[in-house]
């Protein structure tokens, strides 16, 4: 290097440094370019039931390997089954209706029944584990938990207009036409949801 000709030991060794500095700094943003460009693996996709019937909602358990799912085979009502990652066999709860949310103490939000109007059920409680559900409230379309499995928001239908209600009885938003898909925030302070009307809302502040 014949800039490196007439200098000091010391400026050599701060030449040098700084070269090898340039060097790791270049070789740092190929790496970065090269793996953040790499392909990922397309997913992959287990086919758990085999009836002849239609799916409507599911949900996975805390354990992260079990999946409750509401279904109507062979032409029967919708009801609520269990099944496992790594399993084809599915079990009945032997609750017929729509699963809304399991919480994460695996306590599930089900709807049973129809009240007063198409997608409207009564919310009701049962354990993942088993047991006779315990009815909360009716008119419900959409349900949800909290993080801490403590309180659900819900869609409630009052006369004709839909109420976006978190906890229960707390009406946080309110519409004439219908709410859905309504979700509690990881954070348990925002629910989202998709509001079918004149107004464009994607959340709402949760309980302070």
């Amino acid at each position: 290097m014949p800039a490196l000709a007439g200098a000091t030991p010391r400026h050599r060794r701060i030449a040098l440094v700084a070269a090898l500095l340039a060097a790791g700094l270049a070789l740092g943003v190929l790496a970065d370019r090269t793996l953040g460009t790499r392909a990922t693996d397309p997913p992959t996709y287990r086919r758990l039931t085999f009836d002849r019937g239609t799916v409507g909602r599911a949900r996975f358990a805390p354990d992260g390997q079990t999946i409750v799912y509401d279904a109507a085979w062979d032409g029967k009502a919708s009801e609520v089954f269990t099944t496992r990652v790594d399993s084809r066999e599915s079990r009945s709860l032997g609750s017929r209706g729509t699963v809304f949310a399991l919480s994460s103490s695996s306590e599930l939000a089900i709807g049973l029944g129809t009240q007063q109007g198409p997608g409207l059920s009564t919310l009701s409680r049962v354990p993942l584990a088993g047991g006779a559900p315990r009815e909360v409230l009716e008119n419900v379309g959409w349900a949800d938990w909290s993080p801490d499995g403590a309180d659900l928001a819900v869609v409630h239908y009052v006369e004709g207009v839909a109420r976006l209600e978190f906890p229960i009885g707390k009406v946080l938003y309110e519409s004439r036409g219908n709410i859905t898909h309504a979700r509690v925030s990881p954070g348990g302070d925002r629910v989202a949801f998709i509001a079918h009307d004149d107004r464009a809302s994607s959340s709402a502040p949760g309980p302070s």
